[in-house]
């Protein structure tokens, strides 16, 4: 488990909690019946939700560092734009 990830379920905003939950309890069904015991479906599901969760946080901080490139640029054109001007 990455210690800078932290300990919630991240939902996508997309994708209704009741499909989430749907899905999870399929799983646990399949697992189950399937003679997987309980302690190694949970830790399955604890990867699963710590490793989604872990891309999650690296896309939205990767967004947010071209958001801040994006101002960064924006804000050197008008520097430069301002420059032109008194010209």
């Amino acid at each position: 488990m990455d210690d800078n990830c932290p300990n919630v379920m991240i939902v996508p905003p997309n994708e209704p909690v009741e499909d989430i939950i749907e899905d999870y309890v399929a799983m646990l069904e399949y697992n189950i019946k399937h003679g997987v015991s309980v302690e190694e479906v949970l830790l399955m599901f604890f990867e699963d939700i710590n490793t989604w969760t872990a891309k999650q946080m690296l896309i939205d901080n990767a967004k947010q560092t071209l958001q801040d490139l994006e101002n960064l640029h924006k804000f050197e054109n008008s520097l430069f734009e301002e420059i032109d001007d008194e010209d």
